[in-house]
């Protein structure tokens, strides 16, 4: 059981059918991998969550702890749909199934479990970087298509804009692109004041199948 959602992921990753960046947290830090760039890239590295783009839509997935009533998975999709720039509408999360792959990182855990916050305390920072670099890579993926300086193209709701000429591509579109690229391990941020789901209250993405 425990081998089983790993290859599920190698094989998902490493199909060539977009951009997939993963996390891999424990108590002394964490690590950001593209990993759609293969085996070498995911060689000695154990990923706790991650998400994915894929060529025809937008779709951020994580793989987060079972829990019925917190709202973590949903929290934890607002950290990556905010640093993304992703579309809200576009998002889907997966539930990770049991197994010491997808533990709480937490010190004093170290089971597949949150209380007290501790699943948003962990991953909050290294979602953001996650996020953060996936939006960077798709920005440079497109202003290298237009051949025109980054700081000119703008992220949002799932789409790249070049603010002079207006031309447009959409995640979906920039992914493969994207998915050649380094990822950055400490791209920068958005300021808080410009969070639109962060602090904001939001349906939660997973109430119905719940």
């Amino acid at each position: 059981m425990h081998s089983s959602p790993r290859r599920t992921f190698l094989k998902g990753s490493l199909a060539a059918t977009g951009l997939t960046i993963a996390v891999s947290v424990s108590p002394l830090g964490y690590r950001l991998v593209n990993a759609s760039q293969g085996k070498e890239a995911l060689k000695g590295f154990k990923p706790n969550l991650w998400y994915e783009i894929t060529r025809t839509i937008s779709l951020p997935s994580t793989w987060v702890f079972p829990r019925w009533a917190r709202g973590t998975h949903t929290a934890l999709a607002m950290v990556i749909a905010d640093e993304l720039e992703a579309d809200w509408k576009q998002i889907r999360v997966k539930q990770g199934p049991a197994s010491k792959e997808y533990i709480n990182p937490h010190p004093y855990l170290q089971l597949q479990i949150t209380v007290q916050s501790a699943g948003v305390r962990m991953f909050y920072e290294p979602l953001r970087k996650a996020a953060a670099a996936g939006r960077a890579m798709l920005v440079k993926a497109a202003a290298t298509s237009w051949n025109v300086p980054e700081n000119e193209c703008e992220a949002s709701k799932g789409t790249v804009t070049h603010k002079k000429t207006l031309a447009k591509s959409t995640y979906g579109q920039l992914c493969l692109d994207a998915a050649k690229l380094k990822v950055p391990q400490n791209p920068p941020l958005k300021d808080p004041k410009d969070f639109r789901f962060i602090g904001k209250p939001m349906a939660r993405v997973e109430g119905l199948p719940k």
